[in-house]
């Protein structure tokens, strides 16, 4: 649980196994309950683990759905080259999207829970995301260990 109370959902915990043991999905989109009270899942995603280049492409499509005015926690696997040795790498990340559209109470809420994600899902990589150069294929590849 959060400082601000908020929990996540035993279907976010359920839909985290798919992915993190199951690899039935690559991505799962969470957003916060209408009572603001829990984290549920938003929308789950399948995207091409193995191939970098399908992967950004299908990430592409996905950031464009985002909403402009509502905070969603996004946690993927997220396949990238690796710059240092030009290896192919897979890494867990939680993208916590709060774009300025935003508003001032949602964002709040949603930035005082975003540690129960990652905390409670293991994620040791995580990041903020406000913008389109943040939330962009490049953008959080640049936050992955070795490619900073």
């Amino acid at each position: 649980m959060s400082a601000s109370g908020i929990v996540l959902s035993d279907e976010v915990l359920e839909t985290f196994k798919k992915l993190n043991n199951d690899r039935l999905y690559s991505a799962i989109g969470l957003k916060l309950d209408d009572a603001m009270t829990k984290i549920i899942v938003d929308e789950s995603l399948t995207m091409d683990h193995v191939d970098a280049d399908a992967f950004e492409a299908a990430w592409g499509e996905y950031i464009d759905k985002l909403p402009d005015n509502e905070p969603r926690f996004i946690v993927a696997d997220w396949a990238y080259i690796e710059k240092a040795d030009n290896a192919p790498k897979e890494k867990t990340v939680h993208i916590f999207w709060c774009p300025e559209g935003c508003k001032i109470r949602l964002k709040t809420v949603s930035s005082t829970s975003m540690a129960v994600v990652h905390e409670t899902l293991n994620i040791s990589v995580h990041t903020r995301a406000d913008d389109d150069d943040t939330i962009s294929y490049e953008g959080i590849c640049h936050i992955m260990p070795k490619n900073k």
